[in-house]
């Protein structure tokens, strides 16, 4: 089943990147599929998609893959999210797919089937968020629910899910808050969130306290999906940078004697 019109990359589907003129074999290979299959053909649409939801999983053809070469390709295997990341050959009658990370191979729909049914199994074990996080800094204030002071922070990092608020004034665990960004927009906004987990200023030990906190469901004020497309292309810069710092480095060492 494959999806022309996604209403939104929250849908429960998968987003596939392919190039126009292989799409068709994958169609074919597909009918009997029962997920919903988003194709896209460029690694821009791929990403853009993928900061504004949570598909099931992200399907590259390996043949486009190539085609767009490994810089181009570097922020779309750097997402650091737990769905998985499955290339695909249209080969034989029911296709493969492979997984690097877990190691898995398996028929196109079988594998389809699998993930949609909720086997996790495919999924990133390193990386448990659900939602792709970008580098987003942005003064906000926070509140308790249904108290009138405010405390101060700034974000560090902001996905469709939540963010990260580092601030000295970290509340408890479980505490839904009044979340408001100072200058995200022309004019401040709010929106509900909660407090998922804290790191105060002792334990810290090297890193940043403050709160990581999730957006409540239903409630996602729309400035907040606008900043971070705004946000992408800076995103997908920094991670294309790493990867040519990395590839020189790495070409830099010289081979064992």
């Amino acid at each position: 089943m494959t999806s022309e019109n996604p209403g939104s990359a929250l849908n429960h589907e998968f987003v596939f990147l392919c190039l126009d003129d292989r799409q068709e074999r994958y169609r074919t290979i597909l009918e009997e599929a029962s997920q919903p299959i988003h194709f896209v053909a460029t690694v821009e649409e791929l990403l853009r998609y993928c900061v504004q939801g949570s598909p099931l999983g992200v399907i590259v053809d390996m043949a486009t893959n190539l085609h767009y070469g490994i810089q181009e390709m570097v922020p779309v295997y750097n997402l650091e999210v737990r769905w998985p990341i499955l290339r695909s050959r249209p080969t034989g009658e029911n296709g493969v797919v492979m997984s690097v990370d877990p190691i898995r191979t398996a028929a196109m729909v079988d594998a389809l089937k699998l993930i949609g049914g909720g086997d996790t199994t495919w999924h990133h074990k390193a990386y448990p968020r659900k939602y792709v996080r970008l580098r987003l800094q942005e003064r906000v204030r926070f509140r308790p629910l249904g108290q009138d002071d405010w405390h101060r922070g700034h974000t560090l990092d902001m996905g469709r899910g939540g963010c990260f608020v580092v601030t000295y004034d970290v509340l408890e665990a479980g505490t839904d808050v009044e979340l408001e960004f100072v200058d995200l927009e022309n004019a401040p906004f709010a929106t509900e969130a909660r407090v998922e987990w804290v790191r105060d200023w002792e334990k810290a030990k090297g890193h940043l306290p403050g709160m990581g906190m999730t957006f409540v469901s239903g409630q996602l004020h729309d400035s907040i999906p606008a900043a971070l497309t705004a946000r992408l292309a800076d995103f997908v810069s920094q991670l294309r940078h790493a990867g040519r710092l990395q590839t020189s480095l790495t070409a830099a060492i010289p081979p064992p004697s």
